[in-house]
C-alpha cells in the first residue's frame, strides 16, 4: 500500500518494474529456471544484463526488468542509477546466443500506450459499486451507513507497528492514538503463513503478564465505543505470493477464512482489510484476478454466517486498493470488490512517473500540464467510478509523508525538474527518498523554502538541492473538499505515525494533519 519500512530505494526497484515473469522450463533458459533452487529470498543480480535481474522466493525463479534508464544494484537489492552501479555484462556464448527461448512480452497496455510510462503504488497501501447487500434481520449489521449531512463519512487511519522502533518523539506506540480521532483505525500488518494470519512484531500478541500491542488498540474502543479497529493484511514488502498461494484453491481460502475469524474475534477485532500489492503483478498470475474476487465472496459470505450463528456485529471486510492505471486495469474486478467490500481505500499516493528524472508530486489533486494526466487524485478517483466504483464506497487515501529528491541543479527547482536521483533519508524515518510531515517540519526550520503549486493545488518545499512534494493543512483541506463535494466515501489516511505526533516539530500542536482533517470534515475529534 502504501510507503512503509522498507528504503524508498527498494520502492524503486520493485514498484517500477515494467513486468515479471514466473519462470517455467519452457518460458526461459534452462539454467535460470534453476537459479534460485539453492538461494535464499532475495533480489540478485543477472550476470548478463545490468537491466535485469532475479526475484528469488522459496525456491522458485522470477526475472524482472528494471524500468527504463535503471540498472539494479546489488549494494540495495534495487534498481539505481547507473552512475551508482557497476556492472560489466557476462558476454553470453554462441550456444547460448542459439536458444529458442521465446522472447518475454511486456504488458499489452504498456506496449500500446502513447503517453509516458507510469505506475503507483499502494502504499499501503493501503484501497469499488452496487451498495453492499443489507443483512438478515437476525444479524447486527456493523457497517457504519454513510452519514447524512456535509461531514466526512469516514476518516480512515492506518497505524503501523513498526514506527514503535523510531527515536524520540517520532516514535508511535497504541497509548499516543487519540481513540477519537478516527472512525476506523487499521493496524498494519498482519501476515499469512501457512493459510493462516500471523502477527509480525514479536510484541503484536500478549506475551504472559504483558498486553499486546493488538489489545492496546483494541482497547481504545472503551473510551469510543463508536470506534472500529480492523486488522490489515499483506502491505507493499510482502507483494503478492503468499496471497497468490492463499487464494489458489478453494481448500486454502477456506483455511484462511475460517482460521482468520478466529483470529480477529479472539483480539477484539472488528474487520479484516484485505492490503495485496497487486494480484496479477509480482509473480502474481492472470488468474489471481478472478481468484481475488473470489476471497473477496467466501469472505463476506463466511463473515456474514458467522454473525448470523452468534448473533454478534459481523466483522467488516475492506481493501486497500491501488491508483495506477497500470495495476488496477488487470488487478481488480471492481464491481466485485464493490459490491463484496464494505469501503475500499484507495491508495492516492506514490503516483509518479518512471525512470525517476524529474520532481514532480505524488499526491496532486489536479493533473499538470506538463505531466501524465492520470498521475493525479481527482483522475484516479474518476476512474473508478467510471469502471463501477460506489462514490459512497470509495475512501480516498492522503499521505502524511513526502517523496523527495535531489535535485541536479539547485538554481533549477520548480515541479518537473531534473533530478539526479532520491532524497537524504530523514533523521528518523531513515528512507532514501521518503521524509515524514514532521521531518519536513524539520527542514522549514532549518530554511527549507515552502512553496504552492496553484495548478495541482499542491505544497512542495526547497532547500539547496533536495526537493520534496508533501501534503500540509492547506491541502489537505483542498482534498477534503473535493471529497465532500463529489460525495465519496471518505478520507483515508497512510498513516498516523507520519504526523507530528506529539507536537514538537512544526509548532501546530499534536497531530496538526489529522486536526486539518477533521476540521475540514466538520467533525469534533
Amino acid at each position: 500500500m502504501k510507503v512503509l519500512n522498507a528504503s524508498m530505494m527498494c520502492w524503486v526497484v520493485s514498484f517500477l518494474l515494467s513486468f515479471t515473469i514466473l519462470v517455467n522450463g519452457s518460458s526461459v533458459k534452462r539454467q535460470e529456471s534453476r537459479f534460485c533452487n539453492e538461494k535464499i529470498n532475495g533480489m540478485f543480480a543477472n550476470p548478463q544484463d545490468c537491466t535485469k535481474f532475479y526475484h528469488c522466493s522459496n525456491g522458485n525463479t522470477y526475472i524482472q526488468n528494471c524500468p527504463a534508464g535503471l540498472h539494479f544494484n546489488s549494494k540495495i537489492s534495487g534498481c539505481d542509477w547507473p552512475a551508482n552501479v557497476q556492472c560489466t555484462p557476462v558476454t553470453t556464448s554462441p550456444s547460448m546466443k542459439k536458444s529458442t527461448t521465446k522472447k518475454t512480452m511486456t504488458s499489452p497496455t504498456m506496449k500500446k500506450s502513447t503517453t509516458k510510462k507510469t505506475m503507483t503504488s499502494p502504499p499501503m497501501t493501503k484501497p469499488t459499486t452496487k451498495e453492499t447487500m443489507t443483512s438478515p434481520p437476525n444479524i447486527i449489521s456493523t457497517t457504519q451507513k454513510p452519514t447524512t449531512g456535509s461531514g466526512c463519512k469516514r476518516v480512515v487511519c492506518y497505524f503501523v507497528n513498526w514506527a514503535q522502533y523510531r527515536s524520540g518523539d517520532a516514535k508511535q506506540l497504541p497509548k499516543d492514538v487519540d481513540a477519537h480521532t478516527c472512525t476506523h483505525i487499521i493496524f498494519s500488518f498482519a501476515k499469512i503463513t501457512g493459510n493462516r494470519l500471523a502477527p509480525t512484531e514479536p510484541n503484536d500478541e500478549m506475551k504472559g503478564s504483558n498486553v499486546g500491542n493488538y489489545r492496546k488498540m483494541t482497547a481504545l474502543k472503551k473510551q469510543n465505543p463508536n470506534l472500529k479497529v480492523l486488522l490489515a493484511v499483506g502491505g507493499y514488502n510482502v507483494r503478492s505470493l503468499p496471497f497468490t498461494a492463499m487464494v489458489a484453491t478453494q481448500r486454502n481460502r477456506k483455511e484462511f477464512i475460517d482460521s482468520s475469524i478466529t483470529f480477529l474475534r479472539d483480539r477484539g477485532f472488528d474487520g479484516l482489510d484485505i492490503d495485496w500489492e497487486f494480484p496479477t503483478k509480482y509473480g502474481s498470475p492472470p488468474i489471481d484476478k478472478n481468484r481475488f474476487s473470489d476471497l473477496l465472496r467466501e469472505l463476506k459470505a463466511a463473515f456474514t454466517q458467522e454473525a448470523s450463528s452468534t448473533s454478534r456485529p459481523r466483522l467488516l471486510l475492506t481493501a486497500a486498493v491501488s491508483a495506477g492505471k497500470w495495476f488496477l486495469d488487470t488487478a481488480y474486478d471492481i464491481p466485485v470488490l464493490n459490491s463484496e467490500l464494505d469501503f475500499i481505500n484507495l491508495m492516492a499516493y506514490d503516483m509518479l512517473g518512471f525512470p525517476l528524472k524529474k520532481t514532480g508530486h505524488h499526491s496532486a489533486l489536479l493533473p499538470a500540464s506538463w505531466d501524465n494526466p492520470t498521475l493525479n487524485v481527482k483522475w484516479a478517483a474518476e476512474y473508478w467510478i467510471k469502471n463501477g466504483a460506489s462514490p459512497g464506497k470509495l475512501v480516498i487515501g492522503v499521505p502524511f509523508y513526502a517523496n523527495a529528491f535531489t535535485l541536479v541543479s539547485a538554481s533549477n527547482n520548480k515541479p518537473g525538474a531534473a533530478v539526479s536521483g532520491l532524497a537524504t533519508a530523514g533523521k528518523y524515518t531513515r528512507q532514501s527518498g521518503t521524509l515524514s510531515y514532521y521531518e519536513v517540519c524539520d527542514m522549514i526550520s532549518r530554511g527549507a523554502i515552502k512553496r504552492f503549486d496553484k495548478e495541482q493545488k499542491a505544497p512542495y518545499i526547497v532547500h539547496g538541492n533536495q526537493w520534496a512534494g508533501y501534503d500540509n493543512p492547506k491541502s489537505l483541506k483542498n482534498k477534503v473538499k473535493y471529497i465532500l463535494d463529489n460525495n465519496y466515501g471518505g478520507v483515508m489516511v497512510w498513516d498516523l505515525s507520519f504526523d507530528d505526533i506529539k507536537g514538537s516539530f512544526c509548532g501546530n500542536g499534536r497531530y496538526p494533519l489529522m486536526a486539518a482533517i477533521n476540521n475540514a470534515c466538520k467533525r469534533n475529534a
